[in-house]
């Protein structure tokens, strides 16, 4: 029987995502998913260092990791850092940390960040009209991935994520109307960069943490389900329904959501909002839901090639 058992780990602003799958004549199934919330963004926008209290909590996920990777008996590991290492002055310490429980950390761009989640894509949403257009909202940037028949792609970058907004504009909680509106117009300017024809011959596609959490909040998925949040929708008008109700909670109330983890309701909000404003910029109706990002598609370019 030719078995393997594989594990690739996403290291990004916000989480520490694992994943373990076995192998047998090109049938996968899934040992282990999981993601750590580490935010190792937090507080980088001000510094571009990373602070000693997410390096322990990168330091723990990393610990959890190398258990399951050995308990698991991975055969081959594969690691990548996003933006949060990308900018870092210190990113030697995540490296080391990382060298320390056994695993040798890659740092990648964000054009190669965002070819492996479009590699994901085509995987899971196999291209059958005429264009695709990917965000991948994250912790510290937003990948935005315009994908035609397979070819011509273009992608592009901007360093506007749910937490580098969050510590930037909402000086109060809940924040300020002032606050949302110099939000916005910081999101319209960056957004300015990159024109999208969006029409009915495209399909949308959200990718990450910020989009999975607001699929399950929507759908009052409790606990959250993979099998629930994958492929599933959600409409401008789900988006901009809940923006104005959350818009008014501060931490404590984000912090009760039936579904979301407590450490991801300091920044939900922006992340909804950052949401909430791409799809009113592009004029997007609606977005299918993407619960299987870079991940996979480290997995999927590692196994074939």
């Amino acid at each position: 029987m030719n078995k393997q058992i594989i594990a690739t780990i996403d290291i990004g602003s916000n989480t520490v995502a694992l994943l373990i799958v076995e192998i047998i004549k090109e049938h996968i199934t899934v040992i282990q998913e999981i993601e750590f919330i580490v935010q190792l963004g937090q507080g980088l926008s001000k510094y571009n260092i990373i602070n000693q209290k997410a390096i322990k909590r990168f330091q723990s996920a990393m610990y959890e990791c190398s258990q399951l990777v050995v308990q698991n008996r991975c055969s081959s590991i594969y690691c990548v850092a996003t933006e949060a290492v990308r900018q870092a002055k210190n990113k030697d310490e995540i490296i080391k940390i990382g060298e320390a429980f056994g695993f040798n950390v890659n740092i990648i761009s964000a054009q190669e960040e965002a070819g492996l989640v479009l590699y994901s894509i085509l995987k899971e949403f196999p291209i059958k009209i005429n264009t695709q257009i990917i965000f991948d909202i994250g912790g510290g940037s937003t990948e935005i991935i315009h994908n035609k028949n397979h070819n011509n792609n273009n992608i592009i970058s901007h360093k506007i994520g749910t937490i580098s907004l969050y510590e930037k504009f909402f000086l109060h909680d809940p924040p300020l109307l002032s606050e949302l509106k110099q939000y916005k117009m910081y999101v319209n300017n960056a957004l300015d960069s990159f024109p999208i024809s969006i029409n009915n011959t495209t399909q949308i596609i959200g990718v990450g943490g910020t989009v999975t959490s607001v699929s399950a909040l929507v759908n009052k998925i409790n606990p959250y389900s993979y099998k629930l949040i994958h492929k599933s929708t959600l409409s401008y008008n789900h988006i901009i329904d809940l923006y104005n109700v959350y818009k008014k909670f501060n931490i404590n109330k984000r912090e009760s959501l039936p579904g979301l983890h407590p450490l991801r309701a300091k920044v939900i909000f922006s992340g909804l909002f950052l949401l909430l404003l791409i799809m009113e910029y592009y004029n997007i109706k609606e977005i299918s839901v993407c619960d299987r990002g870079l991940r996979w598609g480290l997995l999927w370019k590692k196994i074939e090639y």
